[in-house]
């Protein structure tokens, strides 16, 4: 339930309602003006006739004014209310998430620890059957441990608790190395080809360096899980505005026009329902746009259904450290 306002104190402290009326108020002004001819009428205004006229006019428009002033600012104090609220809520909502997302990991890291542990032991004794059976608990703990970080992550984006550190790094060695090399396995898996393609020499960037590498290692999952035949390239190279950007070239699957604006919200997904034919929660998108903005780059997308995708992220001059 909303109180009822104090109206002398709410009308008083409300700089946007006053600034509507006085709007109001001037083109009211002008109105009585050019629609009573006052033009005309300047050598009568020592008539009390004429000022008569005028202040019942005036007596309109201030009552009204006030009505309307009282009505924009019971309005606009409700609606600041509510959105304090709204926000009051989400951040609530977001704080629990963290919360019970951590209370879950760790048990979570103990139990894969052990399962791990256990099929190692046995390993010389495990039927094909029994081997597969810890493959599968194994890969769904990896899944729901993966999801669980990503929550975590866009957790501490939306509390503001995720605090970035800016250092010069080399694009290529620092970070699109060491992701070519923890993806190739992967991909040898699925017969597909990962080639890290080169066109600078250099690559210095002002950065911060987890997140940066967090944009990569998310485009490039969602690369590898939405290709089934043919490669993946990932390409770094300078625009011509001098800025590094990286691209990221899928065979895979596509996007459909319709869905790319609503790529990069939280929880979406082009396949909706129990279902879809992929795994994922719609959030690793989401984090690498903010994860983007936190390093003044931008991300543009390009795809088509059945030919494949391509990512490309953009790191802006004013962060790009050359070397003298």
């Amino acid at each position: 339930m909303v109180k009822e306002l104090d109206i002398s104190s709410k009308i008083f402290s409300s700089i946007k309602s006053l600034r509507i009326i006085l709007s109001y108020v001037c083109l009211s002004a002008i109105w009585i003006f050019i629609s009573n001819n006052y033009l005309g009428k300047l050598l009568l205004l020592s008539q009390l006739g004429t000022w008569t006229e005028i202040l019942t006019e005036w007596i309109y428009v201030i009552l009204t004014s006030a009505f309307l002033y009282f009505v924009i600012n019971r309005s606009l104090f409700l609606i600041n209310k509510a959105k304090d609220e709204a926000e009051k809520a989400n951040m609530l909502k977001t704080e629990f998430l963290a919360q019970i997302s951590h209370e879950i990991r760790t048990p979570l890291n103990i139990s894969l620890s052990f399962i791990s542990k256990i099929k190692w032991e046995l390993e010389d004794n495990l039927t094909p059957e029994l081997l597969n059976d810890f493959i599968v608990i194994e890969k769904s703990d990896k899944r729901l441990i993966r999801t669980i970080d990503l929550i975590l992550e866009m957790s501490e984006m939306q509390l503001g608790t995720y605090k970035p550190v800016f250092n010069d790094i080399d694009l290529i060695n620092d970070v699109l190395e060491n992701i070519h090399t923890d993806f190739l396995v992967q991909c040898k898996k699925k017969g597909l080809e990962l080639n890290l393609i080169y066109r600078v020499e250099n690559a210095k960037l002002n950065c911060d360096y987890q997140s940066v590498s967090k944009i990569f290692v998310n485009i490039l999952d969602n690369a590898i899980k939405y290709t089934v035949l043919g490669k993946i390239d990932i390409i770094l190279e300078r625009n011509n505005k001098n800025e590094l950007t990286v691209s990221i070239i899928d065979t895979g699957i596509g996007i459909s026009n319709g869905f790319i604006p609503k790529l990069f919200e939280p929880f979406s997904q082009e396949e909706q329902g129990y279902s879809r034919s992929y795994e994922g929660n719609g959030l690793g998108l989401a984090l690498v746009k903010k994860y983007c903005e936190l390093n003044n780059a931008s991300i543009n997308v390009e795809s088509e259904k059945k030919k494949g995708s391509k990512f490309t992220v953009t790191f802006h001059n004013h962060f790009i450290k050359k070397l003298i």
